[in-house]
């Protein structure tokens, strides 16, 4: 028992951290289920691997502009219908930007 007391701060700090990391408010509303199926349903390939010559399946709703960076949540001038994989090829790219500022 003495070591599941010492982990639990450690797994709550970390945890606290990841929270605050992650300030950009985001809509987890069936509204934009709805808007992002409707989305996805009229595009259903993926634009980064379209631009590239490939074609593949459209999963995921990409922000071309990030939140945290000033993106537009409703804007659909902003979404990009996106691939698993291009989608973390994104994020990482987005991530190690956003840790430089």
């Amino acid at each position: 028992m003495g070591r599941l007391t010492t982990l639990k701060p450690r797994i709550a700090v970390g945890v606290t951290q990841r929270v605050q990391a992650h300030q950009v408010e985001r809509d987890r509303s069936s509204r934009f289920k709805r808007a992002r199926y409707a989305y996805l349903s009229a595009n259903p390939v993926c634009v980064y691997c379209q631009a590239q010559g490939r074609l593949s399946a459209a999963t995921i709703l990409e922000h071309r502009t990030p939140l945290w960076a000033g993106g537009s949540m409703w804007d659909e001038v902003n979404w990009a219908a996106s691939c698993e994989p291009c989608a973390n090829a994104k994020t990482a790219r987005e991530a190690a930007e956003r840790h430089q500022k």
